[in-house]
């Protein structure tokens, strides 16, 4: 299985777009980044632009950055063996789509944006996917040391 998953910060790095999640049951009822299954013929970018219009109903172009590639080892104790492309955005106009008073989300799932300063604080009211805490500090970590985010490439193992 082949995935994308995609966080999108404010300009000012304190807030990230997340989805309270619906499925799989695993992450039901907690926040992570917004994304899904990379559908055949489609690159990893091309789905992730799609997830996030889909999920959020945004439609502005977005600067993604390619940030990680994990790959699950299949011993690893996953349930199943995937693999998953990572994206950031710093982009202010996203943010405030999903921020609206007049927002109205396309699905089911509950958009929201959180407070980067509270990410592994107890202040959050939904639990949170433990990705989003290093997913999150690690692209901040390259863009308070880079004027010009350069591309990531890091491959990661995922070990349950």
């Amino acid at each position: 299985m082949f995935y994308c998953l995609g966080y999108v910060l404010n300009d000012e790095a304190t807030e990230v777009v997340v989805v309270k999640k619906l499925k799989p049951a695993f992450q039901k009822g907690k926040l992570n980044g917004i994304g899904g299954k990379v559908e055949d013929g489609e690159t990893s970018i091309f789905a992730m632009e799609r997830e996030f219009q889909e999920e959020t109903g945004y439609k502005g172009l977005i600067n993604w950055i390619h940030g990680l590639n994990i790959i699950s080892a299949p011993d690893a104790g996953c349930p199943t063996q995937f693999m998953m492309d990572v994206f950031f955005a710093r982009d202010q106009q996203a943010h405030d789509f999903v921020t609206s008073p007049d927002y109205v989300r396309p699905e089911a799932e509950e958009i929201l944006t959180m407070p980067i300063p509270s990410v592994g604080g107890s202040n959050i009211q939904n639990p949170v996917m433990n990705n989003v805490y290093w997913h999150v500090e690690m692209f901040r970590y390259f863009l308070t040391r880079y004027d010009d985010m350069p591309q990531l490439p890091i491959c990661l193992s995922y070990h349950a």
